[in-house]
């Protein structure tokens, strides 16, 4: 027992130190999820820690409660204080696309997006890249029979364009959340085009996050 109430006070430290290499990073990769994800998984260490050292040695444990505590409020300053610069330096996305399908597409994809999220207000489509992609490839299929058995499997040709539109859409009445929308040109279906919107985010990424005093109507 005495060895590890000297042991603990280093694993509390390195906790501490972990803590503090996330916040870094977080800072320099402009990603508050890694202070979220990184600083608490350490946090919830160094707290698990503590209370064994609090059992061995009352004075030290206090000690190294408040270093914790010092280190958690220092995390949660540092993701309010990079959550506003991130929203701060995110400008509104600019429309590059300008094919003679953009007004149809645009339309296409705001109907899309309403029948996927009615819920939500959509205030702007940007077509922020010059233009489709081409796909093309062989991939392997499974083939399953009615009970669910592999039977087999089958070469199928994929052969498609896309482009990737983003959609802003009103969140609060503060910020907007860009979302992309996935477009398909599928050209072994007589260039059938088929439209995917992605899933709502509960809690966005502060990344997505755009001021709506800068979205452009």
């Amino acid at each position: 027992m005495a060895q590890l109430g000297q042991e603990l006070p280093g694993r509390i430290d390195r906790n501490i130190q972990g803590a503090q290499q996330w916040m870094d990073r977080a800072v320099a990769d402009k990603n508050p999820l890694l202070i979220i994800n990184g600083v608490s998984q350490d946090m919830a260490e160094a707290d698990r820690n503590v209370l064994v050292l609090k059992a061995i040695n009352p004075a030290k444990g206090k000690e190294y409660e408040a270093l914790v505590s010092q280190t958690r409020a220092k995390a949660a300053k540092a993701q309010t204080t990079l959550r506003e610069s991130i929203i701060q330096a995110t400008q509104m996305p600019v429309e590059q696309y300008t094919g003679a399908d953009v007004a149809a597409l645009r339309d296409q994809v705001k109907t899309a997006w309403s029948k996927a999220h009615p819920d939500t207000r959509v205030l702007a489509v940007v077509f922020n890249t010059p233009g489709w992609n081409r796909v093309t490839r062989w991939e392997w299929s499974l083939n399953t029979s009615a009970t669910g058995d592999i039977t087999g499997g089958t070469w199928r040709k994929v052969d498609y364009d896309t482009i990737q539109p983003k959609v802003i859409v009103a969140f609060d009445q503060r910020v907007a959340v860009i979302y992309p929308v996935d477009v398909r040109k599928d050209h072994t279906q007589n260039g059938r085009v088929s439209f995917h919107p992605w899933d709502l985010a509960p809690e966005p990424d502060v990344r997505s996050l755009l001021l709506l005093e800068r979205v452009a109507k």
